[in-house]
């Protein structure tokens, strides 16, 4: 059996999806999604070790990447174009420094995100919203917490076939239903 041997380049602690195939796929969505808006600036919140914030930085957008983990943060920071930078903090905490931006990527752990990141969403209203989501219940919650936007799109990735648990990509637009 010959399978290509993949070679992964990230902190051992760090998080990374299981099935690379599905997080190509999903990665590449979301990348299509930030660059349909044409933005200047983005913000990738919850980032880790820095995958989708070094995708958007080597296309000229100027990335905020905010990470909660050390080592994480710390290969993001090393990956990115100068322009570009790597927050280790809390992302309720960091945010509202790294906004304004004209985008933002949250992709945060089942938890979903803090209750002061949406309040801080809400006051800077970047045009879009990217939140990539495993948990369909706190993606609920956290959209139910941004009333100023709407879904313009939602797509699902079955990361986890045969399994009840799947990924989604949401995109929210400034706008009411």
């Amino acid at each position: 059996d010959r399978r290509p041997v993949r070679t992964l380049q990230a902190p051992a602690a760090s998080f990374a999806q299981i099935n690379p195939a599905v997080a190509s796929e999903l990665r590449a969505h979301v990348l299509a999604t930030v660059a349909a808006h044409s933005p200047r600036t983005v913000v990738d919140a919850y980032s880790g070790a820095g995958d989708t914030a070094v995708a958007i930085a080597k296309t000229g957008i100027r990335v905020t990447a905010i990470e909660l983990d050390s080592d994480a943060a710390r290969w993001c920071a090393l990956r990115l174009p100068e322009g570009s930078t790597s927050v280790r903090g809390r992302v309720e905490e960091a945010l509202p420094t790294a906004l304004p931006a004209d985008a933002v990527v949250l992709n945060p752990p089942r938890a979903g995100t803090d209750s002061r990141v949406t309040t801080a969403l809400e006051l800077q209203k970047p045009s879009v919203v990217v939140y990539v989501s495993c948990n369909p219940a706190t993606l609920a919650r956290d959209i139910s917490r941004l009333p100023g936007y709407r879904i313009a799109s939602l797509l699902a990735f079955d990361m986890f076939p045969q399994t009840a648990h799947v990924e989604t990509v949401c995109e929210l637009v400034p706008g009411n239903v």
